[in-house]
């Protein structure tokens, strides 16, 4: 090797290009996790809500609507578990609904804004309903 490279090698050092490899890998997985979080949450309260679908359907005489009834109960009652799934889930209806009303809206009919907000009337009268009964 020649005294050029030796003195090179001695100022960066051995490790400091598998250092700053790390670093870089660091950032991208925490870019990546940045980036796909968000979509878990999504994936988490579709699921959600298609056990609760899958409860209310089959019904608590089936086997499998009974327990899907129970697993879903058992999941909501822990809101640090459901909060951020929910809260995604509103920003996910929040942006929809935004690019529904605005020019740029690839639906040119009205109906994409109309099914929008019949959702989130459902879920809030759900909500306002499931209050009324806790009260009781």
């Amino acid at each position: 090797m020649s005294e050029q490279h030796q003195r090179i090698d001695q100022r960066t050092g051995p490790g400091t290009a598998r250092k700053a490899a790390l670093e870089a890998a660091g950032v991208v997985r925490a870019l990546s996790r940045a980036c796909l979080q968000p979509l878990g949450y999504l994936a988490f309260a579709a699921a959600l809500g298609a056990l609760s679908v899958a409860a209310a359907v089959l019904g608590d005489e089936h086997e499998l609507g009974f327990f899907a009834r129970r697993l879903n109960r058992t999941i909501w009652r822990y809101p640090e578990v459901v909060r951020p799934g929910v809260n995604m889930a509103w920003l996910a209806w929040l942006a929809l609904f935004v690019l529904a009303v605005s020019p740029l809206d690839p639906i040119t009919s009205r109906w994409d804004e109309v099914l929008l907000g019949v959702l989130a009337a459902g879920v809030l009268w759900r909500r306002m309903l499931a209050a009324r009964r806790v009260g009781r």
